[in-house]
Protein backbone atom coordinates (compact mmCIF):
# COMPACT_ATOMS: atom_id res chain seq x y z
CA UNK A 1 0.00 0.00 0.00
CA UNK A 2 3.07 2.20 -0.32
CA UNK A 3 2.04 4.04 -3.52
CA UNK A 4 -1.50 5.08 -2.45
CA UNK A 5 -0.15 6.20 0.94
CA UNK A 6 2.53 8.27 -0.78
CA UNK A 7 -0.02 9.79 -3.17
CA UNK A 8 -2.37 10.93 -0.38
CA UNK A 9 0.56 12.51 1.50
CA UNK A 10 1.72 14.26 -1.71
CA UNK A 11 -1.82 15.53 -2.39
CA UNK A 12 -2.12 16.85 1.18
CA UNK A 13 1.23 18.61 0.71
CA UNK A 14 0.49 20.34 -2.63
CA UNK A 15 -3.07 21.26 -1.56
CA UNK A 16 -1.70 22.76 1.67
CA UNK A 17 -4.19 20.60 3.58
CA UNK A 18 -4.48 21.83 7.20
CA UNK A 19 -4.37 18.15 8.22
CA UNK A 20 -1.10 17.54 6.31
CA UNK A 21 0.93 16.67 9.42
CA UNK A 22 -1.72 14.20 10.57
CA UNK A 23 -1.86 12.65 7.11
CA UNK A 24 1.95 12.44 6.87
CA UNK A 25 2.30 10.86 10.32
CA UNK A 26 -0.86 8.73 9.95
CA UNK A 27 -2.29 10.15 13.17
CA UNK A 28 -5.73 8.66 13.76
CA UNK A 29 -5.12 6.39 10.73
CA UNK A 30 -5.92 9.37 8.47
CA UNK A 31 -3.28 8.40 5.89
CA UNK A 32 -4.46 4.77 5.88
CA UNK A 33 -8.11 5.80 5.51
CA UNK A 34 -7.41 8.18 2.61
CA UNK A 35 -5.18 5.61 0.89
CA UNK A 36 -7.89 2.94 1.14
CA UNK A 37 -10.49 5.42 -0.19
CA UNK A 38 -8.20 6.23 -3.13
CA UNK A 39 -7.71 2.56 -3.94
CA UNK A 40 -11.43 1.85 -3.66
CA UNK A 41 -12.40 4.85 -5.81
CA UNK A 42 -10.17 3.67 -8.66
CA UNK A 43 -10.63 -0.05 -8.04
CA UNK A 44 -6.91 -0.68 -7.65
CA UNK A 45 -5.75 -3.71 -5.74
CA UNK A 46 -2.12 -3.94 -4.63
CA UNK A 47 -0.32 -7.16 -5.48
CA UNK A 48 2.38 -8.66 -3.25
CA UNK A 49 5.08 -7.28 -5.59
CA UNK A 50 3.81 -3.75 -5.01
CA UNK A 51 2.81 -1.07 -7.49
CA UNK A 52 4.30 -0.44 -10.89
CA UNK A 53 3.47 1.45 -14.09
CA UNK A 54 -0.04 -0.06 -14.55
CA UNK A 55 -1.08 1.10 -11.08
CA UNK A 56 0.50 4.52 -11.64
CA UNK A 57 -1.49 4.85 -14.87
CA UNK A 58 -4.74 3.94 -13.09
CA UNK A 59 -4.12 6.45 -10.31
CA UNK A 60 -3.19 9.12 -12.88
CA UNK A 61 -6.48 8.52 -14.75
CA UNK A 62 -8.38 9.07 -11.51
CA UNK A 63 -6.33 12.05 -10.24
CA UNK A 64 -7.06 14.35 -13.19
CA UNK A 65 -6.19 17.57 -11.29
CA UNK A 66 -2.68 16.32 -10.59
CA UNK A 67 0.36 15.22 -12.59
CA UNK A 68 2.19 12.26 -11.08
CA UNK A 69 5.96 12.29 -11.69
CA UNK A 70 8.12 9.43 -10.37
CA UNK A 71 11.90 9.83 -10.23
CA UNK A 72 14.34 6.92 -9.94
CA UNK A 73 16.54 7.05 -6.85
CA UNK A 74 20.22 7.75 -7.47
CA UNK A 75 19.83 9.61 -10.77
CA UNK A 76 19.58 13.14 -9.28
CA UNK A 77 16.26 13.67 -11.05
CA UNK A 78 17.43 12.84 -14.56
CA UNK A 79 15.77 9.40 -14.77
CA UNK A 80 11.97 9.62 -14.85
CA UNK A 81 10.14 6.32 -14.34
CA UNK A 82 6.65 7.75 -14.91
CA UNK A 83 5.30 11.15 -15.90
CA UNK A 84 1.57 11.71 -16.20
CA UNK A 85 0.18 13.80 -19.02
CA UNK A 86 -2.46 15.63 -16.98
CA UNK A 87 -2.10 19.30 -16.16
CA UNK A 88 -2.38 20.59 -12.63
CA UNK A 89 -0.32 20.38 -9.47
CA UNK A 90 2.63 18.02 -9.73
CA UNK A 91 2.97 15.13 -7.30
CA UNK A 92 6.71 14.41 -7.17
CA UNK A 93 7.58 10.92 -5.94
CA UNK A 94 10.90 9.12 -5.49
CA UNK A 95 11.09 5.37 -6.21
CA UNK A 96 13.74 3.29 -4.41
CA UNK A 97 13.89 -0.49 -3.91
CA UNK A 98 10.16 -1.06 -4.35
CA UNK A 99 9.06 1.91 -2.22
CA UNK A 100 7.71 5.37 -3.04
CA UNK A 101 8.44 8.54 -1.08
CA UNK A 102 7.09 12.07 -1.41
CA UNK A 103 9.43 14.77 -2.69
CA UNK A 104 8.45 18.11 -1.17
CA UNK A 105 11.47 19.95 -2.59
CA UNK A 106 13.17 18.92 -5.84
CA UNK A 107 16.27 20.97 -5.05
CA UNK A 108 16.66 19.32 -1.64
CA UNK A 109 15.99 15.82 -3.00
CA UNK A 110 18.58 16.17 -5.76
CA UNK A 111 21.13 18.29 -3.83
CA UNK A 112 21.14 21.23 -6.22
CA UNK A 113 20.38 24.94 -6.24
CA UNK A 114 17.92 24.75 -9.15
CA UNK A 115 15.98 22.03 -10.96
CA UNK A 116 14.56 22.40 -14.47
CA UNK A 117 11.16 20.70 -14.55
CA UNK A 118 11.05 20.95 -18.34
CA UNK A 119 14.15 18.88 -19.15
CA UNK A 120 14.68 17.20 -15.74
CA UNK A 121 18.18 18.54 -15.07
CA UNK A 122 19.59 19.63 -11.70
CA UNK A 123 22.07 22.55 -11.71
CA UNK A 124 23.59 25.04 -9.29
CA UNK A 125 24.12 28.29 -11.16
CA UNK A 126 20.93 29.79 -12.60
CA UNK A 127 22.51 31.35 -15.69
CA UNK A 128 24.33 28.11 -16.62
CA UNK A 129 21.20 26.19 -17.66
CA UNK A 130 19.34 27.17 -20.83
CA UNK A 131 16.67 25.09 -22.47
CA UNK A 132 13.42 25.66 -24.32
CA UNK A 133 11.64 25.81 -20.98
CA UNK A 134 13.66 28.75 -19.62
CA UNK A 135 12.49 32.33 -20.21
CA UNK A 136 15.16 34.40 -22.03
CA UNK A 137 14.16 37.52 -20.08
CA UNK A 138 13.90 36.51 -16.43
CA UNK A 139 15.63 33.12 -16.80
CA UNK A 140 12.88 31.34 -14.89
CA UNK A 141 10.97 28.20 -15.82
CA UNK A 142 8.46 27.96 -17.48
CA UNK A 143 8.78 30.59 -20.23
CA UNK A 144 6.76 33.75 -19.48
CA UNK A 145 3.75 34.54 -21.65
CA UNK A 146 4.55 37.58 -23.83
CA UNK A 147 2.50 40.74 -23.14
CA UNK A 148 1.64 43.28 -25.83
CA UNK A 149 3.90 45.80 -24.10
CA UNK A 150 7.53 44.84 -23.52
CA UNK A 151 9.40 46.18 -20.50
CA UNK A 152 12.91 47.66 -20.88
CA UNK A 153 15.05 48.01 -17.77
CA UNK A 154 17.77 50.64 -17.80
CA UNK A 155 19.73 49.17 -14.88
CA UNK A 156 20.74 45.97 -16.70
CA UNK A 157 19.95 47.08 -20.27
CA UNK A 158 17.66 44.09 -20.86
CA UNK A 159 14.13 43.85 -22.24
CA UNK A 160 11.43 41.56 -20.87
CA UNK A 161 8.36 39.79 -22.29
CA UNK A 162 6.06 41.80 -20.02
CA UNK A 163 5.46 42.99 -16.48
CA UNK A 164 5.40 39.49 -14.93
CA UNK A 165 8.70 38.62 -16.65
CA UNK A 166 10.25 41.86 -15.36
CA UNK A 167 8.98 41.21 -11.81
CA UNK A 168 10.47 37.68 -11.90
CA UNK A 169 13.79 39.23 -12.98
CA UNK A 170 13.77 41.61 -10.00
CA UNK A 171 12.48 39.03 -7.51
CA UNK A 172 15.23 36.52 -8.31
CA UNK A 173 18.05 39.10 -8.41
CA UNK A 174 19.10 38.39 -12.00
CA UNK A 175 20.48 41.97 -12.29
CA UNK A 176 23.10 41.08 -9.68
CA UNK A 177 24.24 38.16 -11.85
CA UNK A 178 24.05 39.28 -15.50
CA UNK A 179 23.65 42.41 -17.63
CA UNK A 180 23.78 43.41 -21.29
CA UNK A 181 27.20 44.76 -22.27
CA UNK A 182 26.88 48.30 -23.68
CA UNK A 183 29.82 47.71 -26.06
CA UNK A 184 28.98 44.34 -27.65
CA UNK A 185 25.28 43.99 -26.58
CA UNK A 186 25.81 40.41 -25.37
CA UNK A 187 24.44 39.14 -22.07
CA UNK A 188 27.46 38.71 -19.81
CA UNK A 189 28.10 37.87 -16.14
CA UNK A 190 28.18 40.88 -13.85
CA UNK A 191 31.88 40.26 -13.08
CA UNK A 192 32.84 40.73 -16.74
CA UNK A 193 31.36 44.23 -16.72
CA UNK A 194 33.38 45.28 -13.71
CA UNK A 195 36.58 44.06 -15.35
CA UNK A 196 35.80 46.08 -18.50
CA UNK A 197 35.21 49.24 -16.46
CA UNK A 198 38.64 49.12 -14.78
Amino acid sequence: MCLPRTLVVAIANVDKDPLYTKVRRDIGKLQTTRALELMEAKGVSILSEGCGIPELQKFQQYLKNYKIIVYNYGSKGRDIIFEGTDKGSSLHLLYHEGHYNVITSLTAAFSCGYYCKECHVPYNINRDHRCGGTCPGCQQSPVCTPDEIKVNYESCKKSFLGQVCFENHIKHGICDQIRRCEKCFKIVPQTCLWINLL
